[in-house]
């Protein structure tokens, strides 16, 4: 029996008991996100009309598993056509870019930064943006990633009383419209500004 026809047959099966048909119904979505059942999801949203925004384990959104998991249509399902919100945070504060980023899925980032227009300079509980999470990241799609989150300066520039701080390293230098942008009130904190041996480990102030 294919998995819509499962779900709706335990769904009927509640409809007498409305709280455990929205429990029912949440941990189903959910797990169509991280399943990738997009008929599931689609029937969930449209039929039932079932709030995108509902969290679950660790305060995590149906979002934020499916960016995790790496489902690209369904990430976009929730945003176009559930109403998902992009900017939302789990119980450690990490949103779903935060999260797409630390697995490495190169297409949902690029789809929550140039089209559903997440906001890139939200912090985690640890003060990490999505740039500055990837300080640590061995994936082999680091590159890429850095690659899409600094297309615009707004992706790591962050004013803060006249001074913008967060990570602005590439590939071991200073990406070249920030340096071309603020060439002359760079101060660079903990690195060298033609170093090779960290990328993205070099957090410079700009005031």
């Amino acid at each position: 029996m294919p998995q819509l026809e499962r779900v709706k047959k335990a769904l009927n099966k509640e409809l007498k008991h409305p709280l455990n048909l929205m429990n029912l119904a949440t941990n189903s979505l959910i797990a169509a996100c991280i399943n990738g059942d997009i008929d599931v999801v689609k029937f969930l949203i449209n039929e039932l009309i079932l709030n995108t925004n509902i969290v679950g384990s660790q305060g995590m959104t149906p979002l934020m598993f499916a960016c995790i998991s790496g489902h690209l249509e369904i990430a976009k399902f929730l945003v176009e056509h559930g109403n998902a919100d992009v900017n939302a945070t789990s119980s450690s504060g990490t949103t779903s870019l935060m999260f797409a980023c630390n697995v490495g899925h190169v297409e949902i980032v690029d789809f929550l930064v140039n089209e559903a227009q997440a906001d890139l300079n939200l912090k985690d509980d640890r003060d990490f943006t999505a740039l500055s999470s990837l300080h640590d990241s061995g994936h082999p799609n680091k590159g890429k990633l850095i690659d899409i989150l600094t297309k615009t300066s707004e992706v790591f520039i962050q004013e803060d009383n006249n001074s913008i701080t967060d990570s602005c390293i590439k590939d071991g230098i200073f990406t070249t419209q920030l340096t071309n942008q603020y060439a002359d009130n760079i101060e660079l904190i903990g690195g060298d500004q033609n170093t090779t041996e960290d990328p993205a480990s070099c957090v410079c102030i700009i005031s």
